[in-house]
């Protein structure tokens, strides 16, 4: 079946997560996803009420936010994420199948799991710098896991003067990359928020094709 779907994201450098969401909707069984992304908007659920209407409607709704802490607070806390997404979904008047896509604490978390990509995408793969990268079982407890990839991407270029000074002005580019080439299986498959991710997406698709 062929599926429309929008990705709500948090800014312009989330549209690399609409190239996961497709490959997983095919390996999940749909056939010629198309993709919408829409991040504008104050509020999150202006976002998504912009975003339908602008994208036209979808199938299915992806609506994408950090949690930017593993413990559940009064402010923030995947779970609580999850429910302000729900709330959102709701409040915007969407009754379709939808997923919410919660990284812990942050997207970046999901970079740090491949030293190979990191030292690949700065042109130098066979890099020998020490990065100091953390193990899968304690990504989700890095609380500056951006400021870690960016310290990773400078360390790994092993420039100084002009040329780190270029590799800084790009790491917004280098990161988008790294999401845009981020490894689907393998050590990714230990991180929750990204199992969590794959499991409603999948359990989503199957509600979508009942009705």
């Amino acid at each position: 079946m062929t599926v429309r779907f929008l990705l709500v994201g948090e800014g312009s450098s989330d549209t690399a997560l609409a190239l996961h969401i497709t490959r997983l909707l095919v390996e999940s069984g749909a056939n010629h996803p198309q993709p919408m992304v829409w991040y504008d908007g104050r509020q999150l659920v202006e976002k998504i009420r912009l975003g339908l209407l602008y994208s036209g409607g979808c199938d299915l709704l992806f609506v994408h936010r950090d949690s930017d802490s593993e413990q559940e607070t009064d402010a923030t806390g995947p779970e609580r994420r999850r429910r302000e997404i729900r709330d959102a979904v709701c409040d915007a008047g969407y009754s379709g199948q939808w997923v919410s896509i919660v990284p812990v604490q942050m997207t970046e978390a999901w970079l740090l799991l491949d030293e190979i990509a990191i030292r690949t995408v700065v042109g130098r793969p066979d890099g020998t710098e020490p990065i100091e990268l953390p193990l899968s079982s304690h990504v989700e407890t890095v609380a500056n896991a951006k400021d870690l990839l960016f310290q990773g991407l400078l360390t790994a270029s092993g420039t100084s003067g002009r040329r780190l000074h270029k590799i800084r002005r790009d790491l917004p580019h280098l990161r988008r990359q790294l999401l845009e080439n981020l490894p689907v299986g393998g050590l990714l498959e230990q991180v929750p928020s990204w199992v969590r991710f794959r499991d409603d997406l999948a359990s989503a698709l199957e509600g979508l094709q009942e009705h």
